[in-house]
C-alpha cells in the first residue's frame, strides 16, 4: 500500500476549521510584543525599582532602573529587527512573494500549507496553545509554531475554535 502525502491525507479528511494568515513584519512584531507583555519579568522589574526606592537602596534602584531603560528600549527594537529578518527569509524562500499560510483543522490533525507544501501535525504532538489579542499560537513538541489569525478564519465558527482545540489537543488554551 502506498503512503499518502500530507496533502493527500488532508484532502481525504473533512475540515472543521480553516485559517489564512499572512506573515508580515507587522503581524510577527505584534505577536512578539504581545508575548513580551505576558512575561512576568516585564512587570516585576519596575516593582523592584520602586521597592528599592522605598527602602532607600538608591544605588540598586539606579542600577535596576538603567537596566530597565535598556531592556524596554532594546527588546522592542530587537523584536522588530527579528520580525523584519523573518519576513525577508520567508520572501527569499518564496522568490520575493509574501507567504499566505493556510492551516486546516480536521478530525485527526492540523495541516499547514504554505508555498505549495503541506505538512500534517497530529493533535497529540501539540505542546501548548496560547491565545493573544489578534491570534492563537500553537506550539508542537518539536517546537514548530503556528500563528493563527483570529480574523483569518475562512471555514468554521471562530468563537468555537478554542473549545475545538482543547478537545482535540487536551491542552487548555492559555490566555
Amino acid at each position: 500500500m502506498e503512503k499518502l502525502s500530507a496533502f493527500e491525507k488532508m484532502q481525504s479528511e473533512t475540515p472543521f476549521f480553516q485559517n489564512v494568515c499572512h506573515y508580515t513584519v507587522s503581524n510577527i512584531y505584534k505577536f512578539q510584543l504581545t508575548f513580551l507583555l505576558k512575561n512576568p519579568i516585564f512587570y516585576l522589574l519596575p516593582v523592584s525599582v520602586l521597592l528599592c526606592i522605598l527602602v532607600k537602596a538608591y544605588q540598586i534602584a539606579l542600577f535596576v532602573g538603567i537596566f530597565l531603560l535598556v531592556y524596554y528600549i532594546f527588546i522592542p527594537v530587537l523584536y522588530y529587527v527579528s520580525a523584519k529578518k523573518t519576513v525577508e527569509r520567508i520572501k527569499e524562500r518564496n522568490f520575493g512573494k509574501n507567504v499566505e499560510n493556510t492551516v486546516t483543522f480536521t478530525e485527526n490533525a492540523l495541516y499547514n500549507t504554505a508555498s505549495g507544501n503541506t505538512i500534517g501535525i497530529e493533535y497529540g504532538a501539540v505542546k501548548k496553545v496560547m491565545s493573544f489579542k489578534d491570534c492563537y499560537y500553537i506550539v508542537t513538541k518539536t517546537n514548530q509554531a503556528f500563528l493563527i489569525s483570529k480574523e483569518g478564519f475562512t471555514m468554521g465558527d471562530a468563537a468555537a475554535f478554542p473549545a475545538f482545540l482543547k478537545e482535540k489537543t487536551g491542552k487548555k488554551v492559555r490566555p
